[in-house]
């Protein structure tokens, strides 16, 4: 009975258990498809991230402290919130490392009585002197001054103020209006001062150099722009040679018998053509050449 009863609690026979027992709990939660805790990584892991943040406390302590920042008229003035040691100790009960002794507090309580007694003998006497010599311990107020001591008011004045302001009120008249004179012109009035001038040729000078010193967007890689008298000299020199060929062309005779003035005739023709393709190359408002 009792074996039924677990084989059907675990699904598995008595045969099965005893063929391939499970290994407690954790056995049984990998046989059902659970993973277990792995509980000894945990620890691991724990004592691992303690570790590490006890040495990181420990390079810090060992690090030098930081000075505090402080003005440079009060670097040799002294801090005084932790050096009154006296009256830390007062406050905290403690004086020089030791504890307030036993029966302290009723010799500070007689004391506290001595003192009071001798202000009270203090206040005593003081009222003894002041009544021996009969004058007042405090100035008294003046008397009330009697009905005949009054002076005399002075007479009531019956003028009316009202109507006095009225017509006052209707004399007043406006202000004269004065004329507003023109203003005064000086010599330079109108001229643009000669400090505005000059910024405004320094900002277009600044302006020119800019475009001039910008790069080309439509300059090819690996390319620059020649400048514009280079460019001006190679059309000129262009030009001269150019003549030059065509003077050498006319000099040749019209009709060519010989070998050699047909060759010297196509050198010239071939050089008239590069000629020819260099100045319009170099006709163009922009010219490019290789770095």
């Amino acid at each position: 009975m009792p074996v039924q009863q677990r084989g059907q609690h675990y699904k598995r026979s008595a045969v099965a258990d005893f063929i391939s027992p499970d290994n407690g709990v954790r056995g049984r939660m990998a046989r059902n498809g659970h993973k277990p805790k792995d509980h000894m990584s945990d620890n691991k892991a724990i004592i691992k991230n303690v570790q590490h943040k006890n040495r990181e406390d420990r390079e810090r302590s060992a690090q030098p402290q930081r000075e505090a920042y402080k003005l440079s008229q009060f670097k040799d003035v002294e801090a005084r919130v932790f050096d009154d040691s006296a009256k830390q100790s007062e406050l905290s009960g403690k004086h020089n490392g030791a504890y307030i002794a036993k029966g302290s507090s009723a010799s500070r309580q007689e004391k506290l009585q001595l003192e009071a007694r001798q202000k009270r003998l203090e206040i005593e006497n003081m009222l003894n002197d002041a009544r021996d010599n009969k004058q007042p311990s405090s100035p008294r107020k003046s008397s009330v001054p009697k009905a005949d001591q009054v002076a005399a008011l002075a007479p009531r004045n019956r003028a009316d103020f009202i109507n006095q302001n009225k017509a006052n009120a209707d004399r007043l008249q406006p202000p004269s209006r004065r004329e507003d004179k023109a203003p005064t012109k000086h010599e330079s009035y109108g001229r643009v001062p000669d400090y505005l001038e000059r910024r405004n040729a320094q900002q277009k000078q600044a302006e020119a150099n800019r475009r001039r010193n910008a790069p080309d967007p439509s300059c090819p890689p690996g390319m620059t722009l020649m400048p514009e008298d280079e460019r001006v000299e190679t059309v000129r020199t262009l030009e001269q040679s150019l003549e030059e060929v065509n003077r050498q062309l006319q000099k040749l005779p019209f009709v060519i018998e010989t070998h050699s003035i047909q060759k010297r005739h196509d050198a010239l023709e071939s050089k008239l053509k590069e000629i020819e393709r260099a100045l319009t190359i170099f006709n163009r408002p922009k010219v490019y050449v290789a770095l």
